[in-house]
């Protein structure tokens, strides 16, 4: 598990390192104004990226326990692991009402 969530934290990385520059030359590619053989340079320049850090191939994994589901995105929690801390009054400003 602890290669997981290493391989993880590192694709995280790669995505908000590459996820502006990515974009920027897909939003040049599909710009109609620029020339064909200016398009085409653009084309080549983002074959020289991976894909595989896109953010539909990230997978949300626990920060704690390394579980892939029900994880909760803002604070990359699961669940079980979120509702335990609230019980053990770890996390501040959250209430636990019902569960």
């Amino acid at each position: 598990m602890l290669y997981k969530l290493q391989k993880y934290k590192k694709q995280r990385k790669l995505f908000k390192n590459l996820e502006k520059k990515i974009i920027f030359l897909k939003s040049l590619y599909k710009n109609q104004y620029f020339s064909r053989s200016f398009r085409e340079r653009v084309v080549q320049l983002l074959q020289h990226f991976s894909f595989k850090v896109f953010q539909s191939n990230i997978k949300n994994i626990c920060v704690l326990s390394s579980k892939r589901g029900g994880v909760f995105r803002c604070q990359k929690l699961s669940r079980h692991m979120f509702k335990q801390l609230i019980e053990s009054r770890k996390l501040k400003n959250y209430n636990k009402f019902s569960w």
